[in-house]
């Protein structure tokens, strides 16, 4: 016979007992209540919507700043020079519209005359400012 068994072990071992089952596990703790919903609005933004928006306003913000100093700066450079030049045109139309005189420039424009039309250069040598 062996020494040392529990009473368990020579109780199973014994004539007419039976064997004890093991207890049932303790059942599973119940589930967590689920989290208050909210009525109505803009659900609550998360950690990686607010990163994510302020990474898109960073870049957005250095592609505006690019586009103005590249883009705008060269279209605002190029109006001014349209500008200019249009200065310049209004002051050569008004050149010739005060060397045409009050005859309409019939006579510097050769009409009647029998001659080629005039030219800026004459135009500029009838005022007086001949080069």
């Amino acid at each position: 016979m062996r020494v040392g068994l529990r009473v368990e072990q020579a109780a199973a071992n014994l004539p007419g007992t039976e064997p004890r089952a093991p207890p049932p596990p303790p059942p599973p703790p119940p589930p967590p209540p689920p989290p208050p919903r909210r009525t109505g609005g803009f659900p609550r933004p998360t950690r990686r919507d607010l990163i994510a928006a302020g990474v898109g306003s960073v870049i957005g913000g250095a592609v505006m700043y690019i586009w103005d100093t590249l883009f705008i700066d060269a279209l605002e450079d190029e109006l001014f020079d349209m500008e200019d030049e249009l200065d310049l045109a209004a002051e050569e139309a008004y050149l010739a519209e005060e060397a045409l005189g009050d005859d309409g420039g019939a006579a510097a424009a050769g009409i009647g005359t029998g001659g080629p039309p005039a030219t800026m250069a004459d135009l500029e040598q009838q005022r007086g400012g001949g080069q």
